[in-house]
């Protein structure tokens, strides 16, 4: 990969020695996922909680660029998604994967540990059309219009009507009479773009 250094903000712009250009980004709070068109995936930043997989790079090294191996996966990636400190990816065969911090269920599945930097299936997911990281939490859209929401809680973000965390994908019963169309989530708040069914 090589690297030009800006003047003014000296901030690195990446280029893949493979001749594949990038085509999707997505920042958590000190991480970057890119894509490339042919579905590589790409991560640089501070790599705190396992977002880097299992590269462990020395302190001080916050910018160099580590490729996460398609063998972590079942094929190419089409959609990434940060949160601050977790990662969620969708590959070819409509399969979403996720790793880095987990102990708000953000993760979407089991982790018996603070994080986990092996990504794995998030089995309760399936047809989605749209996903969003906020900063714990996480929204999913389905192809049929149904809102899903997992992890962080605290002040309701997950649309469960109290505050506990939410481990795996949950259909947010209050929108279930319309269509969600699409969504975005924040530090600790949500919004849901919404249309009725006929």
């Amino acid at each position: 990969m090589n690297q030009m250094i800006t003047k003014s903000l000296e901030t690195p712009v990446l280029e893949p020695q493979d001749g594949y250009k990038f085509v999707r980004i997505s920042a958590g709070s000190f991480h970057t996922l890119a894509l490339t068109e042919n579905g590589n995936l790409w991560c640089f930043g501070t790599f705190k909680y396992g977002v880097a997989t299992h590269h462990n790079p020395p302190p001080g090294h916050s910018m160099l660029v580590y490729a996460i191996s398609k063998s972590l996966f079942d094929g190419p990636i089409v959609k990434i998604a940060c949160g601050w400190t977790h990662c969620l990816v969708q590959s070819a065969s409509e399969k979403f994967f996720s790793w880095g911090r987990g102990d708000y269920g953000q993760l979407g599945r089991s982790c018996d540990q603070s994080h986990d930097s092996n990504p794995q299936p998030i089995e309760d997911l399936q047809c989605v059309n749209s996903l969003r990281c906020g900063s714990e939490h996480n929204l999913a859209i389905t192809d049929d219009g149904k809102l899903f929401t997992w992890g962080w809680n605290e002040h309701g973000m997950c649309a469960t009507g109290d505050e506990n965390n939410v481990v795996r994908p949950t259909q947010v019963r209050a929108v279930s009479n319309l269509l969600s169309v699409d969504g975005g989530a924040g530090a600790g708040h949500c919004f849901i773009l919404c249309q009725d069914k006929d």
